[in-house]
């Protein structure tokens, strides 16, 4: 595993875009990537540097299908 700083600095931008892709607002964006990375970082299973990115992505697209089944209740 590298360090988390570095995994940070490397896919913030990517995890940032595809949370722009799937929700359509800056701010929603900016919150799902916050959250994607805060759960990464406090998650039981360690980082596998081959998979970080992946897991990363998955993160972010529940976070986002999570708020749109919270907004339709």
């Amino acid at each position: 595993m590298t360090d988390f700083h570095e995994i940070y600095i490397r896919y913030v931008g990517d995890i940032y875009r595809f949370s722009l892709y799937l929700c359509g607002n800056a701010e929603d964006a900016e919150d799902i990537t916050a959250e994607t990375f805060a759960r990464a970082l406090t998650g039981k299973a360690p980082l596998a540097s081959a998979t970080v990115k992946g897991y990363l992505l998955t993160i972010a697209r529940n976070l986002h299908l999570e708020s749109v089944r919270r907004r339709k209740r």
